[in-house]
């Protein structure tokens, strides 16, 4: 989890102020999809090391933070760089699928 960094609303400045690539995948814990896309997200976090910051935020720890983004389902992803919204990808996703939206942000 060397590149994955837990969020909740108290430090979701964080995500705002992440200058570079950043992958933010909004996620609860009890969801079925999201536990499915777990090891995915773990093994791109660990390939795009040094090049895209990933950020997990958990929605019952940060519901401000969804109010903000205007998260209504889980997973939702959200491709960010230099603190702005580049892509929004949500439901469970094939990996390749979400290589090419993480390239794109190269």
């Amino acid at each position: 989890m060397k590149n994955e960094e837990l969020i909740s609303d108290e430090n979701y400045n964080k995500v705002q102020a992440h200058k570079g690539p950043a992958f933010v995948e909004f996620f609860a814990t009890w969801c079925p999809h999201c536990q499915r896309m777990a090891p995915i997200i773990s093994e791109l976090a660990a390939e795009y090391d040094g090049k895209i910051k990933f950020f997990l935020v958990d929605v019952d720890k940060a519901p401000e933070a969804c109010d903000k983004n205007n998260i209504s389902g889980t997973p939702t992803m959200l491709l960010r760089k230099d603190g702005k919204k580049q892509g929004e990808i949500v439901g469970e996703r094939p990996k390749e699928e979400l290589k090419e939206a993480l390239d794109a942000l190269l």
